[in-house]
């Protein structure tokens, strides 16, 4: 928690705007306190209060607004990498430097785990049908022509899958599967250090968050630009996804 001055008799809450709160025509002792209560314990702050005549009342009114730092919490559980892409395997470098253990492939009983695999132009629904039936939440990165799409993630049951995805794709576009076994045999384009590096960096705090139990949405990723996708249009393929379909078809937010 910071406490910042403002002037005479004025002080500030926090930092961030939107989330901070100023008081004003404070007495100097108020004053005094508050610019001190970050290095104070609870009862170091208490003794100042009750030192500098502050009614519990009016102490109450500022303690309200009190945060504590919370302290860093380790991120358990594990990473199963699907292949040895560049970009999967960045994302195993940067996982490792924020402590996040990471396999290189297969199963693991090792606490809790998610999945992340990286497809040029389409994401292959073969490799992620055993995450799927083991019930593995995954984040999907697609490499396409333009850029390099991460995400959203998937938890089985909760979201919708790739597959959910793909079939919303097929009804507005029939021929969309034909399109897409054709893409599956096309050559990846050379990506850019930049684009590995973002790309990257977006899916290791995807990760992150899945193994925290949170979902996080897509992005899009290239030299030019990085930019949010919307929900994408899905349609509900057996996974049991729990979330209404969205209006949009992955246009960019």
């Amino acid at each position: 928690m910071h406490v910042l001055w403002r002037g005479p008799g004025e002080v500030q809450i926090g930092t961030d705007a939107g989330r901070s709160t100023i008081f004003t025509n404070l007495t100097s002792a108020e004053e005094r306190v508050l610019l001190a209560v970050p290095r104070l314990s609870d009862s170091a702050r208490e003794q100042a209060r009750l030192a500098a005549g502050i009614e519990g009342e009016r102490w109450a009114e500022f303690t309200a607004h009190f945060v504590k730092d919370e302290p860093y919490r380790p991120i358990r559980g594990m990473v199963v990498a699907l292949d040895s892409h560049p970009i999967t395997e960045r994302v195993r470098s940067l996982l490792g430097r924020i402590g996040v253990e990471s396999s290189g492939g297969g199963q693991t009983d090792v606490g809790r785990r998610v999945a992340v695999l990286t497809d040029a132009w389409v994401t292959d629904p073969l490799r992620i049908h055993e995450l799927l039936a083991a019930d593995v939440p995954y984040l999907p990165i697609v490499i396409e022509e333009s850029g390099t799409v991460v995400g959203p993630s998937v938890v089985p049951g909760a979201t919708p899958c790739t597959t959910c995805i793909h079939l919303a794709r097929t009804r507005a576009d029939p021929k969309w599967p034909v399109m897409a076994t054709q893409l599956r045999t096309v050559p990846q384009r050379r990506l850019s250090l930049m684009e590995i590096e973002t790309a990257a960096a977006l899916a290791t705090h995807a990760l992150a968050g899945l193994l925290s139990g949170h979902a996080s949405g897509g992005w899009h990723v290239s030299d030019e630009r990085c930019l949010p996708l919307a929900a994408p249009r899905a349609l509900p393929c057996g996974c049991g996804a729990l979330t209404p379909l969205s209006e949009g078809d992955r246009d960019r937010a």
